[in-house]
């Protein structure tokens, strides 16, 4: 069957149909333009399409995290009926278990398995018939079971005078016969010396060296670890500081600071 287009309707149609041609053409082009870009090399034009870029995005998750494989023990102190100290409703278990989580969350960032001891106010032993010894016996079992490569445990510092202030870290250095196999009085030292530092550079308001600390967590454990007392809740300013978010995540950022740098000089 042969359709006859008068004149008028042809010269219609065929313009509508170059208009089309023309508009898939654009779209083609402009398809093709979004999705290459021209680079100029050595007086050369070099078309470089966008399927070149995904490979950095691919290796990208080859790259080896600051801690990647490491096994690292967080201890917030206190909690449930043994707050820590206490004034004026600020619970010293309340605002080391807040740090604790910030620097949970900064170590997982970085590679690093993180255990806790306790992620919530609940305690290991949480019956107030159980003695303070006790809950510390079952915190660092956990570490022992779960094999950390080196841990922290994070506290409050107070005294009677109210002037005293900034966050200082402590380290046990006496030769346990196991001990002295893993050379840990070395290694507490070197984790003590860069956790403080690094709460020295980034806090800009303690001078406090490190110190010997005979807490029974650092005895016990056979694997490098210290003890951070975070600042002075009795002093009024510091506690302020203390229950502030930023300067909470500061600390935080101290600490995991610190542990990239002994990891990567000392184990």
């Amino acid at each position: 069957m042969i359709l006859i287009m008068d004149k008028n309707k042809l010269v219609k149609y065929v313009k509508y149909s170059a208009i089309i041609c023309l508009l898939i053409l654009t779209a083609i082009i402009g398809f093709k333009f979004l999705n290459s870009r021209t680079e100029v090399q050595h007086g050369k034009e070099i078309n470089i399409s966008t399927d070149d870029y995904t490979e950095p995005f691919e290796t990208i998750e080859n790259v080896e995290l600051p801690l990647q494989g490491l096994v690292i023990g967080v201890d917030p102190g206190h909690g449930s009926y043994d707050p820590g100290f206490f004034t004026e409703g600020v619970r010293e278990s309340d605002i080391v278990l807040d740090i604790s989580l910030k620097l949970r969350r900064l170590l997982e960032q970085g590679g690093a398995e993180v255990v806790m001891t306790r992620e919530t106010d609940e305690l290991m032993v949480e019956n107030d018939n159980g003695t303070q010894r006790e809950e510390l016996r079952k915190r660092s079992k956990l570490f022992l079971n779960q094999d950390v490569d080196l841990y922290v445990s994070i506290h409050g510092n107070t005294v009677a005078s109210p002037i005293w202030r900034g966050a200082q870290t402590f380290f046990y250095p006496e030769e346990t016969e196991e001990a002295e196999e893993n050379d840990n009085k070395c290694k507490n030292f070197n984790l003590a010396i860069c956790i403080q530092d690094e709460l020295q550079r980034v806090l800009a308001n303690t001078d406090r060296p490190v110190r010997i600390g005979n807490y029974y967590i650092l005895r016990e454990l056979s694997k490098p670890g210290v003890l951070v007392e975070v600042g002075f809740l009795s002093n009024p300013h510091e506690r302020k500081l203390l229950q502030d978010e930023e300067y909470q995540e500061l600390i935080a950022w101290s600490i995991y600071l610190g542990i990239i740098k002994y990891h990567h000089t000392d184990m």
